[in-house]
């Protein structure tokens, strides 16, 4: 939930705590290349070949040195590619079916629930959004919309230094979602409306209780009616308390040099910027939807999409593209993801980490490494990011202060 500085249009990334550790050894599974199905047919820039053992112990060997150089205490990737086949990966505290904290890939399911709002009629994308939350900075101009694509200007949350040291400390803490948007409503907002794009948590809380104000119902159950159900996820949960469903990936942050255990979290705090809990499979299932447009009318989807992205992340309604990649990252208080899907061919990357730098640094990293090798040449951005992660890592390990190298953040 809590947030970096946005660097460009669309920095997914949460500022938290590193984590330390080792855990089980690492399992794998790479197979045959699965029907196609409805996915379209094959074009010249879709690659048919099935991946080798050799991709995959490159993926394995990249992703467990990011993993061990930055902290991580467990990592997984899974790859599904209809045309070349799956991978599976993963070391330490993480195992394919245990639950973990999604952190702002909570986002994509807020927006597509209020964009399923706005197909029945429910929720006018442009109206201000003063109309269903009062007392928000400039609200009366800022419209749903802009809630959703980060133009909004609304007051960043975690710039109130009492209200970070409290949640630093315990992120468990006693709050209310009532307490975010009072605080959101006394911090001074960061431009006008539509003024520029800056990724913000605050506009998702916010989004939050606009669903509720419109349906009349807990926003945990307007997004279980309207993602969990239609898209046919089965694990995926939107927690009322603090604890983790079994099995699940234990919570490790580190702050000032303690390493802890950070499974307990009070879901009110991230609210619909970030409480979702998932699984990698559940993911997989959520991101093909969310990159086709599955459950929206073609309009509606098509107003969500984000710019082309060639040399830099853009940002839509809910939805990040890098380099023709759809989808979203989080982080939330020791738990790291990346989930992306490439719609011209329907391949899906999720990459999870446990523990790592105080963002979804670690995520991100592994990302960009597994496409980078498994598509090679296809996603110029991409290949250019993954070469700078590995200079990066390079630096830290020499011992050398990382300064001069920026890790890719998008």
């Amino acid at each position: 939930m809590i947030v970096a500085a946005a660097a460009g249009v669309s920095v997914i990334a949460l500022a938290g705590c590193g984590a330390e550790g080792t855990g089980d050894a690492a399992s794998s599974s790479a197979s045959a290349p699965t029907s196609a199905g409805a996915v379209a047919t094959p074009t010249p820039t879709v690659l048919t070949a099935a991946f080798t053992q050799a991709q995959t112990d490159e993926v394995r060997a990249q992703v467990a040195r990011t993993n061990e150089v930055l902290g991580a205490a467990g990592w997984m990737v899974a790859v599904w590619d209809p045309f070349r086949g799956d991978i599976f990966l993963a070391e330490g505290n993480a195992a394919r079916e245990d639950h973990f904290r999604i952190g702002t890939v909570t986002n994509t399911m807020t927006a597509v629930a209020a964009l399923r709002l706005a197909d029945d009629g429910l929720l006018p994308l442009d109206a201000p959004v003063s109309q269903y939350v009062t007392g928000l900075p400039n609200g009366d101009a800022i419209t749903i919309r802009m809630l959703m694509d980060m133009t909004a200007g609304l007051p960043i949350l975690t710039e109130d230094e009492d209200f970070m040291d409290r949640y630093l400390a315990d992120p468990n803490l006693a709050w209310t979602v009532d307490e975010s948007l009072d605080l959101i409503r006394s911090l001074p907002p960061t431009h006008a409306p539509g003024e520029r794009q800056l990724f913000n948590t605050s506009n998702y809380i916010v989004l939050g209780r606009v669903l509720e104000q419109v349906t009349g119902r807990p926003a945990n159950e307007v997004l279980f009616e309207q993602v969990v159900e239609p898209a046919g996820l089965a694990t995926t949960q939107f927690p009322v308390d603090p604890a983790l469903p079994e099995p699940a990936v234990p919570g490790v942050m580190t702050l000032e040099g303690t390493t802890r255990t950070a499974d307990l979290q009070n879901p009110q705090v991230p609210f619909t910027s970030g409480f979702a809990i998932s699984t990698i499979d559940d993911l997989r299932t959520w991101a093909r939807a969310l990159g086709t447009g599955d459950l929206l009318d073609q309009a509606t989807f098509e107003a969500q999409l984000p710019p082309d992205s060639t040399d830099a992340p853009t940002y839509g309604l809910g939805l990040s593209n890098i380099n023709g990649w759809l989808g979203h990252s989080g982080y939330l208080w020791g738990y790291g993801t990346m989930m992306y899907t490439e719609p011209k061919s329907g391949a899906v990357v999720v990459t999870f980490t446990s523990g790592g730098p105080p963002d979804a640094e670690t995520a991100t990293l592994t990302m960009l490494q597994t496409i980078a090798t498994l598509y090679p040449g296809q996603f110029p951005y991409i290949d250019a990011s993954a070469a700078g992660a590995d200079a990066y890592l390079d630096q830290i390990e020499s011992g050398a202060s990382p300064s001069g190298a920026t890790p890719p953040n998008p």
